[in-house]
């Protein structure tokens, strides 16, 4: 009966700590969380959409190249001379134009067949609205690294600010305990004014960690468009070695090599013979026959083949153009892999000292702890002075600090790592 009480109980004490540690990890602030937010409210974020819209417009425009094409035309005019024939026969009078003469002509157009320009013009507007809008994400990318050493920065302050509370706390029990030594007579005045003294420096200190803290903090509200900002969490994500092939950074080397090869085929397409029906309808003195001089209607159809033969003269040219545009791409992305590397491997090799370091800071700050506990002791009984206690202090803050600090850059690393490899 009492087992299965105990066991009860157990159950019920993993059970409150499982709804604990539930109810902290949903008022957890993460950096992914963080990431996502700064990522939707990055003001030029939201140009994808009217990217879009103007896709649309530049495309209908196009397409309406398709539609005959109308132009219409009034003229009135007055000419010193006229055509005519200064030749006379009896009964029969061969009459002369009028210096005045009007029209006004509709010209109608329609292409038949264009050798696939329109389609290359709709081919490149495409590959142009890519390469903005992964411009756009390349501006939020910037932004996803901001976010990220400005959500360190508020970790890191924050853990400032928690060390130097602790030292204040450790202080001013110190400075109660040494209060009562002066009174005894065991200590004198002047160790206890350099205590009081250096809690004074340990609060001014506080205030200015908790401005860069409110800085940071305000920085990151700016960056996420989140008002209320619940603790942070320092959770890390292991880096991954291999870059991601996707990477916006490289997808735009690669749309950019596409806008020079659509550049390309559109000069290909100038230099292709086009074909268009035309009709011209009009009314106007003279008409067709300029031999009448009075108002009459007229119209002309047909067809016309034309052919930019001019284009031949720089189309090798092109070519090469193109055939360099595309080999300079290449060598700019095998110049930003390498880059991305080496950062890579930077921060790496960081990662890797701060994760060698972490028992070894832990196992100081033990050593630390013990040490100022005996110097506590000491400094009551009068056998050591305050600046020796204070010593001993500081080097607990430091030790304390150093370790927090380590576990928050190691962190700190192992994101810019996914970041530098294009997985963020």
């Amino acid at each position: 009966m009492v087992e299965k009480k105990l066991n009860l109980k157990l159950n019920l004490t993993v059970l409150v700590l499982l709804l604990v540690i539930s109810v902290r990890s949903q008022n957890q602030y993460s950096l992914d969380q963080a990431i996502k937010d700064a990522r939707s409210h990055c003001a030029v974020s939201g140009m994808s959409v009217w990217m879009d819209k103007e896709h649309e417009i530049l495309i209908s425009n196009l397409n309406k190249k398709w539609l005959p094409q109308v132009n219409l035309s009034a003229q009135a005019s007055y000419q010193s001379e006229t055509s005519g024939i200064d030749l006379s026969f009896p009964g029969i009078n061969i009459p002369r134009l009028s210096k005045d003469q009007y029209k006004i002509q509709a010209d109608i157009s329609q292409m038949i067949y264009d050798g696939g320009t329109n389609a290359a013009l709709k081919a490149l507007q495409k590959e142009k609205l890519n390469m903005d809008q992964n411009g756009i994400r390349l501006e939020v990318d910037a932004m996803v690294e901001n976010t990220i050493l400005t959500y360190f920065t508020v970790m890191e302050t924050g853990i400032r600010i928690q060390q130097t509370d602790l030292a204040i706390q450790n202080l001013e029990a110190v400075i109660k305990k040494a209060n009562v030594a002066v009174e005894s007579g065991v200590m004198l005045r002047s160790e206890s004014d350099q205590l009081h003294a250096e809690a004074i420096k340990l609060r001014n200190l506080k205030e200015e960690i908790q401005g860069a803290h409110q800085s940071a903090l305000d920085v990151l509200v700016l960056l996420t468009g989140k008002d209320q900002l619940s603790p942070l969490t320092n959770v890390s994500i292991l880096p991954d070695s291999t870059i991601n092939i996707s990477a916006n950074f490289l997808a735009q080397l690669d749309l950019q090599k596409n806008l020079i090869s659509q550049n390309l085929s559109l000069e290909q397409k100038n230099i292709v013979p086009k074909l268009a029906a035309f009709a011209q309808t009009g009314y106007g003195k003279p008409g067709l026959n300029f031999l009448k001089n009075e108002f009459a209607p007229y119209y002309l159809v047909g067809l016309k083949l034309t052919w930019q033969l001019s284009a031949f003269y720089t189309y090798q040219n092109q070519q090469q153009l193109s055939k360099f545009a595309m080999e300079k791409t290449d060598v700019r992305k095998q110049d930003i892999l390498q880059k991305k590397q080496m950062r890579y491997q930077q921060l790496l090799r960081d990662w890797q000292r701060l994760e060698k370091s972490g028992p070894k800071d832990a196992e100081l700050v033990e050593l630390r702890k013990r040490i100022l506990a005996t110097s506590e002791v000491q400094l009551a009984n009068g056998t050591i002075t305050a600046s020796t206690y204070l010593t001993r202090l500081n080097d607990v803050t430091e030790a304390s600090l150093t370790k927090e600090i380590n576990e928050i850059k190691m962190n700190k690393n192992a994101w810019l790592m996914q970041l530098t490899m294009g997985w963020l």
